[in-house]
Order: structure tokens, then C-alpha cells, then sequence
């Protein structure tokens, strides 16, 4: 039996039952004979490794169906399957809706069990695919930014506690596409290369900066989002740090951006007071920071509580400790700055 679910979609009861019953010891298959209700059932019920509609049922065709699967679930394989053998239908069933096989009525068991289990196989190669690029793309940043980390510690150090801040929130509100959200977090910062040192060096001493200077500062995200769209596949990414504004947010406002926004604000301001002190004083400017944002931040802080001071050899330090001084060589070489989150 193949070990994944597939959806069948068609307005004929009897012949979602028929196919049903000659499947059910071959793989997981559920029906529905409403295709208005397709997506919210897929949310409900999934993930799917593939979707086979009929084309022709009322209110919605298979085409217009598929191609919102297509969109909303881009990985499920999409499968048409009618009674009319139309070059006209294939076409646009294959143009519109990206279908993988067309299929036409009647269909038998032996050539649907077949069908099945080549979109199973290319659904496999679509996932591995896709993790494949996030697994190469993850190392391939993480170099990069431990790099960065070493090259100017007192920007970069955060970002390893901006993404466990990240994380958190995504428990709470389940951001789209969250490796895109971790990844915009991590390479949010990568503007700061091209911002002049001294303007850096009187951002982490929390120093006033000049009206030229703040206008400079605030075009880092832009500086980000340009260097990162060089980047294959990262337009996303790109996009929500783009979306990164220093202005007041509005409706339009990506979520992903305004969380990470505030993130980054909270370890600033959280470096001159107590956290809790830091979010009550964001609760006060929802213009900045959406308030949404701001109450699942207080209550992550509540849920981790104070972090506890203690004095270790360098041997005995641990994964997700956050250092509280510089770690230096007997010569005074920096290896690793204060507030760094320690990771593998």
C-alpha cells in the first residue's frame, strides 16, 4: 500500500465510491463531492501527495479547481480526469492548471493504480527537491553569516537570538513558508556591510545619530533585499526584508516583516532595561509594532522567565547559551562577542 493520501475529486457519488472501494488496500484515498470545498478540506485533512479532479462538474470545472490546488499547494500533484477526449481541454488543462497526467473516463483500476503511483514518485521528487535547496541553502547561509558574526560581532551577534525569538512567534501565530520567515531573519542584518562604521558603532552604543544618518541607517533593509535577490530562489526572502519598514506599518504590511521588525527593536531596546520593560514600552506605539506581535512576544518572555547568570570553563558551553562577555585568547584576540547565541 502506498503510504501517502491521495484526494479524488468528482460530483458522481457512485464513482467516488466505486473507485474508493477498488483502492482502499492500495493507498490512502479520500473523496469529496463538493469541489468548492476542496481547499478547506485539503487544509483539514492533508497533506496530499496528489489530487485527482474530474473536469466537468457544477459551478467549478477540474481546470479551475486544479489550478487553485496549484497555487495553495503547489506540491500536491494534479491529475484531471473526464469523459471527454479533448485536445482543447488537454491543452488547457496542462497550460492552466500545470497537470501531470490526463486521464479519460472510463479508467481502469489497473492503469488508475499505475497513474497514482507515478504522480506518488514525482510528488517524492518534488519534496526531496525542495529540501535538498533548503538544506544546501541553509549551510551555505549559515557560513556566511558566522563569517559575518566574526567579522563585525556587535551587528551580527543578535541574529541567532532573533531567530529563537522567530521561532517562538511562528509556534504562536504559524507564519507561511517559514523557512523563507528564518532565513529573512538570519540574512536581515547582511545591509549593515555597506553602512559606514562609524554610523554602526553609534547604533550599538545606543548613541543619537544625525538626520542623514538615521535616513541612511533605515535604507538598510532595502540595501539587504537588493543583495539578497541575487540569490537564486530567495525573491521571497528578498521580499520580506524589503517589506522591513522604520516608518509606521499599515495594513499592507507583510506579518513576517513587522515580526521581525520587532524582534530586532526588542533585543535593542532590552539592552537598556529589563525585557518586560522593553515590551511595555513597544505596547505603547501600535503605530510601530503590531500589538498582535507584541502580546505573544510578553508572553514567550513569561514562558522563558530570567535567564540565570553562570561562569563556565569554556569546555563546559553549551548549544543556545547566550554569552554575557567576550570570549578572548590569553592575547586579547576576540573569538566570539557578548550577546552571541552559542549554536553546532
Amino acid at each position: 500500500m502506498l503510504n501517502k493520501k491521495v484526494l479524488l475529486v468528482d460530483d458522481e457519488e457512485k464513482l467516488l465510491s466505486s473507485i474508493k472501494r477498488n483502492l482502499r488496500n492500495y493507498v490512502d484515498l479520500h473523496t469529496i463531492n463538493e469541489p468548492g470545498k476542496v481547499l478547506e478540506y485539503m487544509k483539514k485533512h492533508g497533506p496530499f501527495a496528489v489530487i485527482i479532479s474530474d473536469y466537468q462538474m457544477p459551478k467549478i470545472n477540474g481546470i479551475t479547481l486544479l489550478q487553485m490546488v496549484q497555487k495553495s499547494y503547489p506540491d500536491t500533484v494534479r491529475l484531471m480526469l473526464t469523459g471527454q477526449a479533448d485536445l482543447t481541454v488537454s491543452i488547457e488543462s496542462i497550460n492552466r492548471g500545470k497537470i501531470f497526467r490526463f486521464l479519460t473516463k472510463p479508467c481502469g483500476v489497473d492503469d488508475l493504480k499505475i497513474q497514482i503511483k507515478d504522480a506518488v514518485r514525482q510528488h517524492e521528487l518534488i519534496v526531496a527537491e525542495k529540501e535538498l535547496l533548503r538544506d544546501t541553502l541553509r549551510g551555505s547561509i549559515n557560513v556566511i553569516t558566522d563569517i559575518l558574526t566574526m567579522v563585525a560581532p556587535d551587528v551580527f551577534g543578535k541574529s541567532n537570538q532573533a531567530r529563537e525569538y522567530i521561532k517562538d512567534l511562528h509556534d504562536e501565530m504559524a507564519f507561511e513558508a517559514y523557512w523563507q520567515v528564518d532565513l529573512a531573519v538570519t540574512l536581515y542584518l547582511i545591509g549593515f556591510i555597506l553602512i559606514p562604521d562609524s554610523i554602526i558603532t553609534k547604533v550599538t552604543s545606543a548613541e543619537m545619530l544625525s538626520p542623514d544618518e538615521v535616513e541612511m541607517y533605515n535604507n538598510f533593509p532595502e540595501i539587504s533585499a537588493k543583495i539578497i535577490n541575487n540569490i537564486p530562489r530567495l525573491g521571497k526572502v528578498a521580499e520580506i526584508i524589503e517589506n522591513i519598514t522604520y516608518e509606521n506599518i499599515t495594513p499592507e504590511t507583510p506579518l513576517p516583516s513587522k515580526a521581525i521588525r520587532a524582534v530586532n527593536d526588542f533585543l535593542d531596546i532590552s539592552k537598556r532595561t529589563s525585557k518586560l520593560d522593553a515590551i511595555h514600552y513597544m505596547a505603547r506605539m501600535a503605530n510601530i509594532y503590531d500589538p498582535e506581535i507584541v502580546s505573544h512576544l510578553e508572553n514567550i518572555i513569561k514562558n522563558k522567565g530570567e535567564f540565570k547568570l553562570r561562569e563556565l570553563y569554556v569546555k563546559d558551553l553549551k548549544e543556545g547559551m547566550i554569552l554575557d562577555e567576550d570570549i578572548t585568547t590569553i592575547d586579547g584576540l576576540l573569538l566570539i562577542k557578548k550577546d552571541h547565541t552559542l549554536n553546532d
